[in-house]
């Protein structure tokens, strides 16, 4: 009876305990999830955004022109959630980046986050343990502009990989602390590069 009566109890602070962890986990989420949105909300402050009446378009509208394409651009966008690097590290396409300029719209990352469920969780795991929350979004919405100009610009040539090495080796000067550098980074490229090839193949 004795041993029954404590594997019992052994069981009882078992389950407890369990029960305890899943409340605090469900607590820490409740939590991030206020906070984070606190965290949009004041970026968007910062840089002087309150559309809140306005119609929010999807990520993924182009121009009227291309409306044949939004469905391929939507593909694209939603595929960049899935990557964890195209949160962590800026877009190495600068030169398609030369017109834009990041502003921070609050209503737009929510409609963002309501609208795909991947970008929600990369924001959880990553928001703020590995990046900070504008620079998530900044890295995030450079990469749907990216997207955006190829298939609404055909005249955009996308540099071959050999093209990018001799750049980036004319840029380095044999510097073994860059080229330690582009060791590293070689993953993120070769993504960026897989993504730009294909909305190239696709609109060829």
């Amino acid at each position: 009876k004795n041993y029954t009566h404590v594997c019992l109890s052994a069981i009882m602070s078992w389950w407890n305990s369990i029960s305890q962890s899943i409340s605090n986990a469900a607590e820490v989420t409740k939590t991030y999830i206020v906070e984070s949105s606190q965290n949009i909300i004041s970026l968007a402050e910062e840089n002087g955004e309150n559309n809140s009446n306005n119609k929010i378009d999807d990520p993924w509208k182009l121009l009227e022109e291309y409306k044949d394409k939004e469905e391929y651009a939507k593909k694209q966008i939603l595929l960049l959630s899935q990557e964890k690097w195209n949160f962590l590290q800026s877009p190495p396409e600068k030169e398609l980046l030369k017109e834009w300029e990041f502003e921070m719209d609050v209503d737009l990352a929510q409609h963002c986050l309501k609208m795909d469920p991947n970008l929600s969780r990369m924001r959880f795991l990553l928001v703020p343990y590995k990046i900070k929350e504008d620079v998530f979004w900044k890295n995030y919405f450079s990469r749907i502009y990216i997207i955006k100009k190829l298939i609404q610009d055909h005249s955009i040539k996308i540099p071959s990989k050999n093209e990018k090495n001799n750049n980036n080796n004319n840029n380095n000067n044999n510097n073994n602390n860059n080229n330690n550098n582009q060791n590293n980074n070689d993953e993120v490229v070769d993504e960026d590069d897989k993504l730009l090839k294909e909305i190239a193949n696709e609109l060829d």
